[in-house]
């Protein structure tokens, strides 16, 4: 969107929650040029929403309900809206993976969490987090601070990136539980109870905690599209009318420096487009 604004081209961004998406769990960013010490997630994203208004473009604080293309043009539905447009840039991100098998009452929802920017303020509680990868282990480090954090991982090992392992490994405020799964969660005397299975072997474990964040995975967030827009995606994005940027392409590059890339090319290419 700020980039299409530098070629004079008006932009109309719908954006459900608030801008800056994941950067916004990330406990560190180090590889954001122009940042040699890094940078906090959370603070790259309130960088970018200050750019994105110092640029100009009109956001619409609303979910996309529905993504169509027919008679030549895209047909977007929000709860209140109806657009039509020529060009549909896509850069909805990712959505998180659920653990198939288990089951959150209605009751404890309010302490399960798929995302940590919610709960980043917490202090002085138990928090499990279930997964492996950098997502996990990120999540891990940044509620550490000032919490008793336990990583709960399906197999024998780690999958993250080795500095985020050196940073949790090192932490006193992080346990970590190999070849567990977690099989059911309930409520009880205002914490949660986990229960887990040792996966060589009949042993069980329960554990209390007081929240519970999932980072099994994510997949792209094109939920929204209609079938009839994605049986035609591939054709319409190689004719330059739709652009998919970001997470909800880049399967795991999930990087913001890449994601930023693929945004300001989508933005040439349009106005290159406008241009003919």
């Amino acid at each position: 969107a700020i980039q299409l604004r530098r070629y004079d081209i008006a932009p109309l961004v719908f954006e459900q929650d608030e801008v800056g998406g994941l950067v916004r769990n990330a406990c560190l960013v180090e590889n954001y040029p122009g940042f040699p010490e890094g940078i906090a997630g959370a603070d790259l994203a309130a960088l970018m929403r200050d750019h994105l208004g110092r640029s100009d473009v009109e956001v619409r604080r609303a979910r996309v309900v529905s993504l169509d293309y027919a008679d030549d043009r895209f047909h977007l539905a929000t709860g209140a809206d109806r657009i039509a447009c020529r060009v549909a840039v896509v850069a909805s991100g990712t959505e998180p993976r659920k653990i198939a098998a288990l089951a959150v009452p209605d009751d404890i929802m309010d302490r399960v969490f798929y995302e940590v920017h919610p709960i980043r303020n917490v202090r002085h509680a138990g928090i499990a987090v279930v997964g492996s990868g950098d997502a996990a282990f990120d999540y891990a480090v940044s509620l550490a601070g000032w919490n008793e954090v336990t990583v709960l991982m399906r197999g024998p090992g780690a999958k993250c990136n080795p500095r985020l392992w050196e940073r949790a490994s090192g932490s006193l405020h992080i346990a970590m539980m190999r070849n567990i799964v977690l099989e059911k969660v309930v409520g009880h005397a205002g914490r949660l109870l986990l229960h887990c299975r040792d996966r060589g072997g009949p042993e069980t474990t329960t554990l209390a905690a007081d929240y519970l964040v999932i980072a099994v995975g994510r997949e792209p967030a094109t939920h929204f599209f209609t079938r009839n827009l994605a049986r035609q995606a591939a054709y319409l994005t190689l004719a330059g009318r739709l652009h998919l940027v970001g997470d909800v392409k880049n399967g795991q590059h999930r990087q913001t420096a890449i994601s930023v890339g693929n945004g300001v090319d989508a933005a040439m290419h349009i106005a290159r487009g406008l241009e003919v």
